[in-house]
């Protein structure tokens, strides 16, 4: 009985001040939960159970010796009651503060959890976010889940690597196909994804190995498998027998003897000189299109029950819309590429100005009830659709009061465009419009509010298709938490990419 009663008050130690805090944790851009960090003398503390929970970890206690080991990716992480020292595996380290015990859960400084010891030891990349109070885990990988796109007569997958792998094509079954990548490292995931070609496809990890499964349509359908470079990358082009396939501009684009990822038009402020940097690798006919970040500078657009700024999603989707079109060889116009403020009327300006193929304008949506959510997208016309689309179209429309009075030449130039590419190119920003959409429902498990139309500012004007995204909406906490993982900002730029290629295909103007 002495023997229970001295175990028991060695695990017993309490902070005498300990309080909690709610704080969202984020596993591979999946909201895993709301999660109790605890504060004691400024310092933030993460339960180890917790942790073992988001990581799949295990835990063993020995309450003899006062220690606790937590095993993750083969590796064993060792913490004392109430000491700064740690072991991983054999190697001692020192904590920035002591552990606590507080109802019968050890209390791990999360200074250790974001520390690169940790990342290695666990195969997790750990972000605090204080400001946002958002904790967010990320599988370290080698092999990234792949990216699906659909072009005319051929789809191709693409899985990007950290290093370069060997790897295996092996059928298991009637147009039942696996990928193996051998030392590989992947996050699990299911791609909503389907077309001509694919019936669906998976990734997911398992005897040191990363593999991907994926069904095809037709047991006649062709795999052809190359090595890429920048990014280091594995691309499969599944087509039928005879169809050529082409992976123009993929290798990257040469500047000045270095391969950068972004041909773009430099814009750092409206009223400057746009600086052109020239892109190599042109197709056949080079097309330019302008890709437009919502907001921005003084203006931060909508803001999520989080205090997540529009503008900072806008720009993240933005640019990876623009890094995917110039490896094509496109020429790339960003209207922004940092926190700058662009007046509305400026945006089209731009693709005016240069000839633009496409303009396409990146928001996310907003809305008093939280409850909405969803993707749609706009193309102009001078009624809305409807009454939701009526109340977008003045949320977006309101930053002009941040433009201050326009010049006669602006308004004369907006009303006169207006007029001119009013019905011009409303078919044309139509069809645009239904094949991101299409893309988008394939690719990500979101609600589907279809394609709209009304009188955005930012539309007027543009004498070329053009069309206006909604993303997702920030006022709804769960959609806040995707718009903000850099997976879902890459499943949209992904979409959109694939819709405007699309739309470039079919169109035959890059031939």
């Amino acid at each position: 009985m002495k023997k229970i009663l001295f175990i028991s008050l060695i695990f017993c130690f309490a902070l005498p001040v300990f309080p909690a805090e709610k704080i969202q944790v984020i596993s591979n851009g999946d909201l895993k939960g709301f999660y109790r960090i605890r504060v004691y003398n400024d310092i933030k503390y993460f339960s180890l159970k917790d942790i073992s929970n988001v990581c799949s970890g295990g835990i063993n206690w020995y309450k003899i010796s006062g220690k606790v080991v937590f095993t993750l990716n083969t590796h064993h992480i060792t913490f004392y009651l109430k000491s700064k020292d740690v072991l991983i595996d054999s190697n001692k380290y020192t904590l920035p503060f002591p552990t606590y015990m507080v109802s019968s859960d050890l209390y791990i400084p999360l200074d250790f959890f974001l520390s690169i010891k940790f990342a290695e030891a666990s195969g997790h990349r750990v972000e605090y976010d204080p400001e946002q109070n958002i904790l967010s885990f990320e599988s370290a990988v080698n092999v990234y889940p792949p990216r699906v796109y659909s072009f005319e007569g051929f789809t191709q997958i693409n899985f990007e690597m950290t290093e370069k792998l060997a790897y295996d094509i092996q059928k298991k079954a009637k147009n039942d196909y696996q990928v193996v990548f051998f030392r590989g490292k992947t996050v699990t995931d299911k791609l909503y994804f389907q077309n001509d070609h694919i019936k669906n496809i998976s990734i997911s990890n398992a005897h040191n190995q990363a593999m991907c499964r994926f069904k095809l349509t037709d047991g006649k359908l062709e795999i052809k498998p190359s090595y890429l470079e920048n990014p280091l990358r594995l691309v499969l082009n599944i087509s039928p027998p005879g169809v050529e396939v082409s992976t123009s501009g993929s290798e990257g684009l040469a500047i000045a003897g270095s391969t950068v990822p972004v041909a773009a038009v430099v814009i750092p402020k409206p009223e400057e000189k746009i600086q052109t940097i020239p892109a190599a690798g042109m197709p056949a006919k080079a097309l330019t299109i302008v890709v437009d970040a919502g907001h921005g500078g003084d203006d931060p657009g909508a803001v999520g029950p989080n205090n997540s700024r529009e503008k900072d999603i806008n720009l993240a989707i933005a640019k990876g819309v623009a890094k995917l079109l110039s490896r094509d060889g496109y020429k790339i116009i960003l209207t922004r590429q940092d926190d700058t403020f662009i007046p509305l009327v400026d945006r089209t300006q731009i693709a005016n100005e240069n000839n633009a193929n496409f303009f396409v304008s990146i928001h996310c949506n907003s809305n008093s009830k939280k409850k909405q959510q969803g993707f749609e997208i706009y193309f102009l016309s001078e009624n809305a659709s409807d009454p939701d689309a009526s109340a977008v179209v003045a949320r977006e429309n309101a930053v002009v009061k941040l433009e201050g009075n326009p010049t006669v030449k602006k308004e004369k130039i907006q009303t006169l465009l207006w007029a001119m590419v009013m019905n011009e190119y409303m078919n044309e920003s139509s069809e645009l419009c239904s094949y991101i959409t299409e893309d988008v429902t394939s690719r990500i498990k979101i609600n589907n509010r279809g394609i709209k139309q009304a009188g955005f500012y930012v539309l007027r004007g543009a004498q070329m298709p053009a069309v206006l995204i909604e993303c997702a909406f920030l006022s709804n906490p769960k959609e806040e938490i995707k718009l903000r993982t850099r997976k879902f900002q890459k499943d949209m730029a992904d979409s959109i990419y694939a819709g405007i290629k699309k739309y470039i295909y079919k169109k035959n103007l890059d031939r």
